[in-house]
């Protein structure tokens, strides 16, 4: 969950959306895709990972 913190500071300016999966995915304590990628490699999910969600809007609602 470490991880997930990170990325919310680190997404200042990111799409709303994406901070509010992972806020929800912190308060219920559950893993998730986010959490799991970050687990591997950060920088892959930082660099690449996430612009590609963004680009096509793909994130739950």
């Amino acid at each position: 969950m470490a991880r997930s913190k990170e990325l919310l500071n680190f997404s200042v300016g990111l799409e709303t959306g994406l901070q509010a999966e992972v806020r929800r995915m912190l308060t219920s304590g559950l893993k998730c895709e986010l959490e799991a990628l970050a687990d591997k490699d950060f920088q892959y999910l930082t660099e690449k990972y996430l612009l590609r969600k963004l680009k096509e809007k793909d994130w739950l609602d």
